[in-house]
């Protein structure tokens, strides 16, 4: 089996995207490779509200520009070729070449860099999560997907500072 060309990183902040809501969602049971999403349930996005912890989070322009800062730093550092990125206010996109790393360590670095940049400066409250659980890891085996993923990153996300 030959390497992907590349990732297509995804995660969202926390709170904002509950299990059961009508733009669907995946968990455990849902994550197989073309498996449906799970299906809007008024019940099920309820009991999701009723077991965070805290306010969802979002990020402002602030924080926005400092995690893409820290995602492009990130690969810098690590040598892993950053291909796109954006940074919302409920989530975040990231391109990524293959580097011989899972996708999966990659998001947590991601993730936890970021954490750590918000936290040092004071652009979140400590305590309380930024981030949802997991993420989405999606491998890019072909060049058109590549060109796609990027595409949608840099064009299909709205407004600089909107929701998507």
């Amino acid at each position: 089996m030959t390497d992907p060309l590349a990732y297509f990183l995804t995660w969202r902040t926390y709170g904002t995207w509950l299990h059961g809501e009508p733009r669907g969602s995946v968990d455990w049971q849902h994550r197989a490779y073309r498996t449906p999403l799970l299906e809007h349930s008024n019940y099920r996005t309820e009991q999701a509200r009723a077991r965070m912890s805290h306010p969802p989070v979002a990020l402002g322009d602030r924080a926005r520009d400092l995690v893409a800062n820290v995602v492009a730093d990130h690969c810098r550092i690590r040598n892993w070729e950053l291909c796109e990125s954006a940074v919302r206010s409920n989530h975040v996109h990231v391109v990524v070449g293959y580097a011989g790393v899972r996708p999966e360590p990659m998001l947590a670095q991601f993730k936890t860099y970021g954490t750590r940049a918000l936290r040092a400066a004071s652009l979140t409250p400590p305590g309380v999560p930024i981030w949802a659980e997991g993420g989405s890891t999606r491998y890019l085996w072909t060049t058109a997907q590549l060109e796609t993923a990027c595409s949608y990153v840099r064009e299909g996300q709205d407004a600089p500072h909107s929701e998507h």
